[in-house]
């Protein structure tokens, strides 16, 4: 592999390149670069030294990438962007014009459906807090809040469990719902019974958490006097619905599994127990925190999220 010492060229003379590789004129890339044709053709003349790679072909009248310029210029163009946007934003931020509200999204649901046009809404009535969602674990979620690596977090949170220095709201209830394949003779059922699920297979994942979803199903069928046919998977519970591979097989879910509008998939209601869909936040957070307010923004907007259903 080909030794590049990075600190022999700078992100000025990536930004002459971009443009030069955009416009093929060092008179006109000079000049939207507000430097002299000189200083264009010296600074990129080095940036090509600095990587050991010839970016451009020049003759008289022409200018013209190189494949391997060609190369450089589709993977640093995006690159240069978010290094931009993200120095702007550093700096937004500093000056107390923008503030970022990190939100955690449990990997195990997809709420944005009903979530989106809310996030829009806050947006517009908080122009200068900056939203930015990630896939969180549950089994870190307290931990993450905690720390601070994440300000809010929507997830399932059973009625039971106990949340260290952390604020619930309630959005929704969610009944229990069987995933199958479109395939599995019972998706052509409107309404399952027990006895339909006795000579199903059901699909779990292996967690090392309190109760784990493997035990959390074989309860389920228990309660009901069914002996389950386990078969475990060793992903996350966004994972199960994804692993149902034959027609004797169905999982164990809420109504918002990730999987919930694909095609493959059918689903149905079971009914109890219930699932409390949440939104997370921390205790100790000031009221005027971004967190807090988007946390009563959504509390006071329940409603209208899931007013469907």
């Amino acid at each position: 592999m080909r030794y590049v010492d990075f600190l022999s060229f700078n992100l000025f003379q990536v930004k002459l390149f971009l443009k030069l590789a955009e416009t093929l004129s060092f008179t006109k890339a000079a000049e939207l670069c507000g430097v002299t044709q000189s200083a264009m053709s010296r600074n990129i003349k080095s940036l090509e030294d600095a990587l050991g790679i010839q970016l451009f072909i020049r003759s008289t009248n022409k200018v013209s990438l190189t494949p391997a310029g060609r190369s450089i210029y589709s993977d640093w163009k995006n690159f240069y962007q978010y290094m931009e946007e993200a120095v702007y934003k550093g700096a937004r931020i500093q000056e107390g014009k923008m503030d970022q509200l990190q939100i955690g999204m449990s990997a195990a649901i997809n709420i944005m459906p009903e979530l989106h046009p809310l996030l829009r809404e806050f947006k517009e009535t908080h122009p200068q807090i900056e939203l930015t969602i990630s896939r969180t674990d549950d089994n870190r979620s307290e931990k993450m809040l905690n720390s601070g690596e994440v300000d809010i977090v929507f997830q399932y949170v059973a009625p039971e469990a106990s949340l260290q220095g952390i604020e619930k709201e309630i959005l929704t209830l969610s009944p229990m719902v069987i995933y199958m394949l479109k395939s599995n003779p019972l998706s052509q059922k409107e309404d399952l019974s027990i006895d339909d699920l006795k000579s199903q297979n059901i699909v779990v994942y292996s967690t090392d958490a309190a109760l784990s979803h493997a035990e959390f199903s074989r309860n389920f069928f228990e309660e009901k006097h069914i002996s389950p046919r386990m078969k475990t998977v060793f992903h996350e519970l966004g994972d199960i619905v994804s692993n149902l591979q034959e027609d004797d097989e169905i999982a164990l879910s809420g109504r918002y599994h990730p999987e919930r509008f694909n095609p493959l998939y059918a689903a149905r209601e079971i009914g109890e127990p219930r699932y409390e869909l949440c939104i997370l936040v921390r205790k100790d957070d000031s009221d005027d925190s971004p967190a807090m307010k988007f946390f009563r923004f959504i509390s006071q907007r329940k409603e209208d999220m899931f007013l469907t259903q």
